[in-house]
């Protein structure tokens, strides 16, 4: 088994256990959505080009976003790039999967994740600003780990598959469980700018099925729960 990258998802992905240990995990991707540097996104297409072809006959792992369906970011730099790579890997090996993944949950350095921004702002107590039509999905990166082994080990056919949280969550409801937990208010004001835009909403048929084969279940305070294990103090 083969890890492409050190970051966060690289360091998770070490616990997955396979009996094809001729699989390359590609993790070494750009992981701010807000990217628009063309030199980050040719550093990553070069480096998952070089891998292919050192391992041609390998099982090729990549790891995706779920925004790259979301018809409101479709313009995004970052959401071309990705479904860019997407297409690449499809056109060049034989043997693949790509994990489509929303908002994770765990420790991350990354500043430019949604919770980490949410946290680090209001550390600073500064206001957020959202909309009543922002939603995002959330899971924990232990059910992504315990998925994507499932999945490798069992040789599921479907090649592109999204390991999401069956619910999504307003991004008031997120800022109401900080305030849950920190157990104060948190500034944040509300905009009228998205509040034409349609919801995304993400096929979960796909992830419900197997969902039901390991048992996983969301509960009503998962979100809430995952957090104050990652966010468990302001310090």
């Amino acid at each position: 088994m083969i890890i492409i990258g050190n970051g966060f998802i690289a360091s998770n992905i070490k616990q997955v256990k396979l009996r094809n240990k001729s699989t390359v995990f590609f993790t070494s991707g750009v992981s701010n959505s807000k990217c628009k540097d063309k030199k980050e996104f040719k550093r990553e297409y070069k480096k998952l080009k070089q891998a292919i072809i050192k391992f041609p006959k390998y099982r090729f792992v990549y790891f995706s976003s779920c925004s790259v369906s979301d018809k409101s970011r479709s313009s995004n730099d970052y959401q071309k790039h990705k479904l860019n790579i997407e297409k690449y890997i499809k056109k060049n090996t034989k043997n693949y999967k790509i994990f489509r993944l929303p908002e994770v949950i765990g420790k991350s350095k990354n500043k430019n994740t949604l919770l980490n921004f949410f946290f680090i702002n209001i550390k600073k107590n500064k206001n957020i600003t959202t909309s009543y039509n922002a939603y995002r999905n959330l899971i924990d990166m232990r059910k992504i780990v315990t998925v994507v082994e499932f999945i490798l080990n069992n040789n599921y056919k479907k090649r592109t598959i999204e390991i999401v949280n069956l619910n999504s969550y307003s991004t008031i409801h997120i800022i109401n469980s900080f305030e849950k937990i920190f157990k104060r208010k948190i500034n944040y004001s509300i905009t009228t700018q998205y509040q034409n835009q349609d919801v995304f909403k993400i096929n979960i048929n796909y992830i419900s099925k197997i969902y039901k084969k390991l048992k996983i279940k969301f509960n009503k305070n998962y979100l809430y729960l995952e957090l104050k294990k990652i966010y468990g103090n302001l310090n």
